[in-house]
């Protein structure tokens, strides 16, 4: 069975190409350029996984007319069967990898498949290095450059739930593809870009996770897409146990009823849906994350910060508004949930994480006495073992305008499922859409409401108000939240007093309650009724 690589070295030699190395790519002259141009205008290199990568540096031809010219499609490119074992990843074994081009053919990234099942992403860097994770990105589409050939000659392109099934139907002869990360990974604006136009089918998986991934697709796609339906296997489970079954594409079963219902359509085509009242289901109260403060919790009908909704706590600086933000949570963390704590503020994710340990232990470094610091190093292992905490700050989100946050959360949400998302000083984000101050942070707080109801995560926001007491953008955060609570000092900075108001409460009436703050551990505890 021949590699890809000797596949094209072969074509090449056919047609008497000379092929040199350069920079780690194999260049040659184009196939397309008359005889005589001796320009190395044409570059195709193998990856890891057996792949070959194609690139075209004659604007009048693209890869796709260099592999034609050669007497080559884009299957031939790629390899008939898993490649060798790629190595580890978090010590189960790595079976497959599949290689992630833009649309110019130049490789992106990777995605892996353990023999667990699992499906870590990566990116390469500009040296071609492969460097684990996605830094708040994301990767194209799968096999974008045969997407974008396939859509410019009108051909009908199906996208499936994962690589696998892309790419029998591709070797198959049938333009295909998939986004990243599965089922319950997002639809990105490139994404469906790139899809501008085509005719869809999208292929459902015969389960339940499946299904629902269709409908996303059809949702995001309906309305941008020329057409788009739905279909499923006629034997197994998906598009590649129907290829092996022996069934053509034209057997898919067809299954429009999954489809969400489009009653309506905007000015700029895309659908709209409802639902019948008989299709709502009884109503029950939201759940959330218990805050520890047996007021807070007893005071919504959530038993805590109301998954879905953004929560909002509001205090002048100095009155201990991220020693709260730390102490919720850790409660959470303690609680058993997945916790994201973003901080824009000053203090750094490792200062945050020395404030966690200070309030859980004591002390927020290893004390001198032997005997007390082997209880210290006790606790931290447990929350180092126990907690499923992860901290993100500007950088490592990609700026501080909501349209990179929003995104670089929604992928993190993707990979980790948070049961809370806790951004610290909220106003220090822009908008790179809107330069006057108070629409910025109209908009900024639309986009964190809406991602807390997409998600169902419960999301906490720090606001500061001024020292006058008056909202300092503030407000625009308190109009769209379901909670919000208020801290202050009543009797002074000096004083160990605090009392939390919460004058709104979507779930509930609206309370106060005074606590005690220490300055010692850097708590607030909830005084005794």
């Amino acid at each position: 069975m021949s590699r890809p690589l000797d596949r094209v070295l072969s074509a090449c030699a056919g047609l008497g190409l000379s092929v040199k190395t350069v920079a780690g790519w194999n260049r040659c002259p184009n196939p397309c350029s008359p005889e005589g141009d001796n320009r190395l205008s044409f570059a195709f290199k193998e990856s890891a996984e057996g792949v070959v990568f194609v690139r075209s540096h004659k604007p009048s031809h693209t890869a796709e007319d260099c592999l034609r010219a050669l007497g080559l499609s884009w299957g031939d490119c790629f390899p008939e069967k898993d490649p060798r074992n790629l190595g580890k990843w978090q010590g189960r074994k790595i079976v497959h990898g599949y290689e992630y081009v833009d649309q110019a053919g130049r490789p992106v990234g990777r995605v892996a498949r353990t023999d667990h099942k699992d499906f870590p992403q990566g990116t390469y860097d500009r040296q071609g290095n492969y460097v684990p994770g996605l830094a708040g990105g994301h990767l194209p589409l799968y096999l974008a450059p045969q997407v974008r050939q396939a859509v410019d000659e009108g051909a009908t392109i199906f996208v499936t739930e994962g690589e696998k099934d892309a790419l029998s139907l591709f070797r198959a002869g049938f333009p295909a593809t998939t986004k990243p990360g599965g089922a319950g990974s997002t639809w990105h604006e490139d994404h469906v870009a790139l899809l501008a136009g085509a005719s869809i089918v999208v292929v459902a998986d015969r389960d339940e996770a499946g299904e629902k991934a269709a409908a996303d697709a059809y949702r995001a796609l309906v309305g941008v897409a020329r057409s788009v339906r739905i279909v499923q296997a006629k034997s197994g489970k998906d598009a590649t146990d129907h290829l092996v079954a022996g069934h053509s594409v034209d057997e898919f079963l067809d299954r429009q009823d999954l489809a969400p219902r489009a009653e309506l359509k905007t000015s700029t085509g895309r659908a709209v849906t409802s639902i019948d009242v008989s299709d709502v289901e009884d109503c029950v109260p939201p759940c959330g994350v218990m805050t520890g403060f047996s007021s807070l919790d007893r005071g919504t009908e959530s038993a805590g910060l109301p998954k879905g909704q953004m929560t909002v706590l509001a205090a002048r600086k100095k009155v201990g508004k991220t020693s709260a933000m730390t102490q919720l949570a850790a409660t959470a963390c303690n609680g058993g949930n997945r916790v994201l704590y973003v901080t824009l503020a000053d203090l750094t994710p490792a200062q945050i994480w020395r404030r966690m340990r200070r309030q859980q232990t004591g002390s927020a470094d290893a004390p001198y006495n032997l005997e007390t610091a082997q209880a210290w190093h006790e606790k931290v292992a447990a929350m180092r073992s126990f907690w499923e905490l992860r901290f993100a700050d500007a950088g490592m989100l990609g700026g501080r305008y909501v349209e990179q946050i929003v995104p670089a959360i929604d992928a993190l949400h993707g990979a980790h499922s948070f049961d809370l998302v806790v951004i610290d000083y909220a106003q220090k984000l822009k908008s790179s859409s809107e330069h006057d101050r108070v629409r910025a942070m109209e908009l900024t707080s639309s986009e964190l409401a809406y991602m807390a109801a997409r998600h169902g995560f419960a999301l906490l926001v720090a606001s500061q108000t001024a020292e006058d007491g008056r909202t300092r953008y503030s407000q625009e955060f308190e109009d769209d939240c379901g909670l919000l609570i208020r801290l202050t000092a009543p009797d002074g900075l000096d004083c160990q007093v605090r009392e939390m108001e919460v004058p709104f409460n979507r779930f509930g009436p609206p309370f106060k309650f005074f606590a005690t703050w220490n300055r010692t551990h850097l708590t607030i505890h909830e005084n005794e009724q």
